[in-house]
């Protein structure tokens, strides 16, 4: 447990103290599998749940939640049975395109702050 405490202290001082802006962190969650809509939903209500409940508890916890999102991509046509390969290569071609100063429009912070999981790491689903 210690080292998820000192996991999330980084987070925070990366989204909220060290960046221009408190940043929006979180992970990108892509669905490949839509034969069962009620399953999915009740997937994404639970990583929401769990990531609540955690940071709750934790030094910071309700500023890092406030600031928390699981952003869904959902597109039939190009993920509907996907591999593992096939989405780590779309979730980096997300960023490869992105400007180097950000986009606070679109809350993308500047290269130097894009280190956060939400930029290196993803969530797949396959029922």
């Amino acid at each position: 447990m210690g080292e998820l405490k000192t996991d999330m202290r980084e987070v925070f001082e990366q989204t909220i103290i060290m960046a221009p802006s408190p940043e929006t962190w979180g992970f990108f969650v892509f669905r490949t599998t839509y034969e069962n809509q009620v399953l999915w939903e009740n997937y994404v209500s639970y990583l929401r749940c769990q990531a609540s409940r955690f940071l709750t508890v934790q030094e910071h916890g309700f500023e890092l939640l406030s600031n928390m999102d699981f952003t869904v991509v959902d597109d039939v046509t190009r993920l509907d049975g996907a591999s593992k390969d096939e989405v780590r290569g779309l979730f980096n071609q997300m960023f490869e395109d992105l400007p180097e100063e950000g986009d606070s429009a679109r809350g993308i912070p500047p290269y130097p702050y894009r280190f956060v999981g939400r930029y290196t790491h993803c969530f797949y689903y396959k029922s």
